[in-house]
């Protein structure tokens, strides 16, 4: 403890009501409190900033300040009444210094890895994958620190989990799955600029920025009406995996959303199937190889692109397979999900963040399935989600209630 001749730069700390106020009693004693040990107390009339023998050169150290009047009326010193010193003091230079020095060294600085939560883990709390990749290039420390799980599901959920935590099994996840996950996400967050070429269809697309989502409006007039307003939108490419199924080596998992209001079928087709894309007017399920599931009745279909495949009524078209709950309606928006899983040759809906069901089905073809929609009133819109903004429906438990399942 040092006694400092100064101006007051802390309030008053004492509780006693007889604390002496003085305006010759401009002192103020200084103490220093180690983590290991308790702090010794000396006092003077004066004492100089500078002086080397009382500096404490741990710098895990707390230092307060108290008013010397208080000392002089016999308060109780507490740690806990103390008032800390005031950011606006500037510091000694020698003080200064002697900090500078502590924190010279990277590796001193990040020496507390392994020790738990982190003030470095704090500073890259909100980075990126990107940024978590250039700081595991720096140096083998960096490397550690980059490598925790923790920061790596962070920039997950910041992005596409609208800050909701993963389950607790993708923090056992390696180091390469962990990049997998996030990195597999942004890559594909990067291709926004092309998705207005991506689909294929008659009517206007455009893509809305910064989410990556695409926007497709039945308004095209280049159609006769005969058989009414349907519009046919296809992806040209089949769906990508996800991330979240690459990191648990699941293999090829896909799955995407759309959200719409009105009448519609979503569902997945396949790319080399004429039925589907530009100039088109087939009902997902209904034609060529898809699987669709329909608004107007809440059942879903399937068509394996035989000519001669007929419904349970005996009507040419998809067979009904699952009965599921209807959806639509021109006052609401609705997202529709939909998902594939070769491995299990199954394919699974979601309706507003919720699972509906799955079908297993026998497709020819699973390579080539791609996102496919059916708009049936002139001027509907519908909004396409491939995973470049966050799902409704919690995908990540899915790929992981699947993997766990199927071992």
């Amino acid at each position: 403890m040092r006694v400092i001749c100064s101006s007051p730069v802390a309030p008053h700390w004492g509780p006693s009501p007889r604390a002496i106020s003085s305006p010759g009693l401009r002192t103020y004693v200084v103490l220093h409190k180690a983590h290991a040990a308790s702090s010794s107390s000396s006092s003077s009339s004066t004492a100089s900033l500078s002086d080397d023998s009382d500096d404490n050169d741990d710098p895990n150290g707390v230092t307060m300040y108290a008013s010397y009047a208080s000392i002089l009326t016999h308060t109780p010193v507490q740690w806990h009444l103390l008032a800390r010193a005031s950011p606006s003091v500037s510091p000694c230079r020698r003080h200064r210094r002697r900090r500078a020095a502590s924190w010279s060294s990277l590796d001193a600085a990040i020496d507390v890895v392994g020790q738990g939560f982190t003030a470095w883990q704090l500073v890259l709390e909100f980075a990126d994958a990107t940024t978590l990749t250039q700081c595991a290039a720096v140096s083998k420390h960096l490397l550690e620190l980059a490598s925790t799980p923790y920061l790596w599901l962070q920039a997950y959920h910041a992005s596409w989990r609208h800050r909701r935590r993963l389950p607790a099994a993708f923090a056992q996840l390696p180091y390469r799955g962990l990049v997998a996950l996030v990195q597999g996400r942004a890559t594909k967050l990067d291709a926004t600029t092309t998705l207005a070429a991506a689909f294929s269809t008659r009517a206007a697309v455009d893509v809305i920025l910064p989410a990556g989502l695409v926007r497709v409006i039945n308004n095209s007039v280049l159609r006769t009406f005969a058989r009414g307003a349907v519009e046919s939108i296809r992806a040209r490419a089949p769906l990508p995996p996800l991330s979240a199924a690459t990191a648990l080596n699941m293999g090829h998992l896909a799955y995407f959303e759309v959200g719409l209001p009105g009448g519609a079928s979503v569902g997945v087709a396949a790319i080399d199937s004429p039925d589907f894309g530009f100039a088109k007017e087939a009902t997902v399920g209904m034609r060529g190889v898809s699987v669709g599931y329909h608004a107007t009745d809440g059942a879903v279909y399937v068509h394996t692109g035989q000519v001669d495949e007929v419904d349970e009524a005996g009507v040419a078209g998809g067979r009904r397979v699952m009965d599921a709950p209807r959806w639509g309606g021109a006052d609401h928006v609705d997202v529709v999900g939909c998902g594939i899983y070769p491995a299990m040759q199954s394919v699974f809906f979601t309706l507003n963040g919720h699972l509906v069901g799955s079908v297993v089905v026998d497709l020819p073809t699973w390579k080539t399935l791609a996102p496919a929609v059916s708009l049936e009133g002139f001027g509907d819109v519908c909004v396409f989600n491939l995973g470049h903004a966050p799902f409704e429906f919690d995908v990540e438990e899915y790929c992981l209630h699947v993997s766990s399942s199927s071992m």
